[in-house]
């Protein structure tokens, strides 16, 4: 775990039950935002530039994610008032203007992070622009969201100076967005019909994961992907190997405050693998969070616990959401 200046940072966190041998496990990343505004004079020249800034993430952004399509980047507007960000705003305070869309001038990129952390940074940059004549007026305020106009807004910054911007100059905003894969893995063992067997939870393939990762972080979509493997686990960059196998059903079980639990059942003839053993469980949700659970026999430390087509099996999993302390 690990925690973000001025309170900007949100994890999420996902557990999977299976049941009757009931192991469970878990698997979180974090993410923060940071903010920049340039102005240009109508001959090119720099005019000012407020340099990175670390924004609020407001509680308006985890309360979306229960939604299918957040969309929460969707418009950036500025405003010139000077409150201070509260996490719940829900709005731009004093409106000025909005962009809709946005250019994205670096998709993604991996940042370092010292050799000892244990942790994969990853950020992506994206910038507005407020032409002459748009937004004129003291620039104080910024905020992205889901409308036009400043409602709905997801994450909130005021400037430590104020963006004077006149009629003839040219804005362009700038929002840094950076996700923290946790790469240390949660371990376990659990008792399946008399054997005994390691458990281990982790990610995988996180070199997917961009700026447009809450765009579609909604969690009631039915484009949840859950497939098992008979190989070894995923790596920060790499898939599960072996065979594959999925036809699991998708329903979702509960959803409450920030959290939402899935149940995927397994009948009889589905997630059989060729193997006839099952080794790594994933779910892809929305293609982007991508946790996984691998299961090695304690004593032989083979792949894998058997399924076959007289077996069924179900798994819950749960995920949670909220702000750091």
């Amino acid at each position: 775990m690990y925690t973000f200046d001025d309170n900007s940072g949100f994890y999420l966190k996902s557990d999977a039950l299976r049941k009757p041998a009931q192991f469970k496990g878990s698997s979180s990343f974090g993410m923060r935002g940071e903010v920049r505004g340039v102005l240009w004079n109508a001959d090119g020249s720099l005019a000012q530039d407020t340099g990175w800034n670390s924004n609020l993430i407001l509680d308006n952004m985890a309360t979306l994610m229960d939604e299918s399509n957040p969309s929460w980047y969707s418009w950036c507007t500025i405003g010139s008032s000077t409150l201070a960000p509260a996490i719940t705003q829900t709005s731009i305070q004093s409106f000025l203007a909005s962009q809709g869309s946005g250019s994205n001038p670096m998709p993604y990129v991996d940042y370092p992070r010292p050799p000892t952390a244990p942790n994969w940074e990853r950020y992506s940059i994206r910038k507005w622009r407020f032409d002459a004549g748009e937004g004129t007026g003291n620039v104080n305020e910024f905020t992205l969201g889901t409308t036009t106009g400043g409602a709905n807004a997801c994450v909130r910054h005021v400037f430590p100076a104020t963006i004077p911007k006149g009629a003839t100059q040219v804005l362009d905003v700038f929002y840094r967005f950076y996700l923290y894969p946790d790469l240390v893995p949660r371990t376990g063992t659990v008792m399946i019909n008399g054997v005994s067997y390691d458990w281990e939870t982790s990610f995988y393939k996180l070199d997917i994961y961009n700026f447009s990762l809450f765009t579609y972080m909604g969690f009631n979509s039915t484009s949840s992907q859950f497939k098992v493997y008979d190989g070894v686990k995923g790596g920060p960059t790499t898939n599960p190997t072996g065979n594959v196998a999925q036809s699991a059903t998708l329903s979702f079980v509960s959803q409450g405050s920030w959290t939402r639990t899935m149940r995927y059942t397994a009948a009889l003839d589905e997630c059989n693998t060729a193997s006839g053993r099952i080794s790594v469980i994933t779910t892809a949700l929305q293609t982007y969070h991508r946790p996984q659970i691998e299961v090695l026999d304690t004593a032989t430390r083979t792949q894998g616990f058997p399924k076959d087509n007289t077996e069924e099996m179900t798994v819950d999993w749960t995920l949670t959401w909220g702000r750091y302390p």
